[in-house]
């Protein structure tokens, strides 16, 4: 059974989240390479909220899948294969979700320059 890992890079907890536009122009100024697409994220972000609605979620969930305007960005080091991948949302941490053959080869070293890029803490936790 593969053990698999969440990474959530968000502000201490007093201070508030960046803007989209910051850390996307902070991703962009940082990794050579990155990719940013809001057309994919917010694709993604209907697919969601279409699940929820039909699990009958609480309003208040599917609001933010609604009303969001989420940003993917993907980011690598320059000789890398492997990538990070996350969106972004307004007034929210960024939540990441690799795939287990991917940690130790790129991830963790990547969530942990995200988040001293953008002034966030980083929480790693592993579950089955």
């Amino acid at each position: 059974m593969a053990t698999y890992y969440f990474y959530d890079i968000s502000p201490a907890d007093d201070a508030d989240c960046l803007s989209i536009d910051d850390v996307v122009t902070r991703v962009a100024d940082t990794f050579p390479r990155h990719e940013i697409s809001a057309e994919e994220a917010q694709s993604d972000a209907k697919k969601r909220l279409a699940a929820l609605e039909g699990l009958n979620a609480p309003e208040e969930i599917c609001r933010i899948y609604r009303e969001g305007k989420p940003v993917r960005c993907r980011i690598a080091e320059p000789d890398a294969k492997e990538y990070l991948e996350f969106d972004v949302w307004e007034n929210q941490g960024i939540q990441v979700y690799p795939y287990p053959k991917d940690v130790e080869n790129c991830c963790l070293p990547l969530a942990r320059k995200l988040a001293e890029l953008l002034g966030y803490r980083l929480a790693c936790e592993e579950y089955d």
